[in-house]
């Protein structure tokens, strides 16, 4: 299938759920959704302060958030614990924490 075709159809189901976040500045659209602790891969002691993920278009991205970076979810600033990028390269899944200190 072609990426863009998968990217459109990616973007109308993030629709169906929406949640709205801002990083480095700039507010996004996602989709929420939380992972089984053995499916959060991130360095070592950070996996136990997982929060939840944000799943998100990959190309809406000019910077991709990296380990340590604070996204703000609903007024709650949350540490990106990992990110991946699945192969296809539409969507990215952002691992989310609470700060580190």
């Amino acid at each position: 299938m072609d990426a863009s075709i998968l990217g459109t159809t990616f973007k109308k189901i993030l629709a169906l759920f929406p949640v709205s976040f801002t990083f480095a500045g700039t507010p996004y659209i996602g989709t929420k959704l939380t992972l089984k602790a053995e499916q959060v891969l991130t360095a070592v002691g950070l996996a136990a302060n997982y929060q939840f993920s944000i799943l998100v278009t990959f190309s809406d991205f000019s910077v991709i958030p990296v380990t340590g970076d604070i996204i703000t979810v609903s007024g709650v600033e949350y540490a990106v614990l990992n990110t991946q990028l699945d192969t296809a390269d539409v969507s990215l899944r952002i691992d989310l924490g609470g700060k580190f200190s």
